[in-house]
């Protein structure tokens, strides 16, 4: 999820970057609801991205960031996609 604490219900753009290729961009503004219940606003600030079909890449060599200024999200390390991988599938 991303939120811009400037303007919290403003939808952020995010560049995935794989490999230091960009290879899509998303826009954070699907709902949640323990976003919601953490009082993240409308909840409205998650996003899901689905990679190119047959594009290669290992969760060491992802990251997110912000379109507007490059900023990576916080989560967008190597180490912490490596264990939401993990986690999730």
């Amino acid at each position: 999820w991303a939120q811009d604490k400037q303007h919290p219900e403003t939808p952020v753009c995010l560049d995935i970057i794989a490999g230091g290729e960009l290879i899509g961009q998303v826009l954070a503004n699907r709902y949640r609801a323990d976003l919601a219940a953490a009082g993240l606003g409308s909840g409205r600030h998650s996003f899901e991205f689905e990679p190119p079909a047959a594009f290669a890449f290992t969760p060491h060599s992802v990251e997110v960031r912000r379109s507007l200024d490059g900023s990576a999200l916080l989560c967008s390390n190597p180490l912490a996609l490596t264990r939401l991988a993990t986690q999730t599938g």
